[in-house]
């Protein structure tokens, strides 16, 4: 897998859980969303960093 695809898959999941987010009804569902937002949101960053160490190596 290229970093740019990994890049999409983040993305990708990055706006499910926003997805999941807005249409939480539940407390428990405000919560597991918060969660994995928080999990998908790192996992963009992560693969950010990686890119820029990449162009910048």
């Amino acid at each position: 897998m290229t970093i740019a695809d990994e890049i999409q898959e983040a993305l990708k999941a990055l706006r499910i859980a926003e997805n999941h987010f807005n249409e939480a009804q539940t407390p428990n569902q405000v919560c597991m969303a918060i969660f994995e937002y928080n999990e998908a949101l790192e996992r963009y960053e992560k693969a950010l960093r990686k890119a820029k160490a990449e162009r910048t190596a």
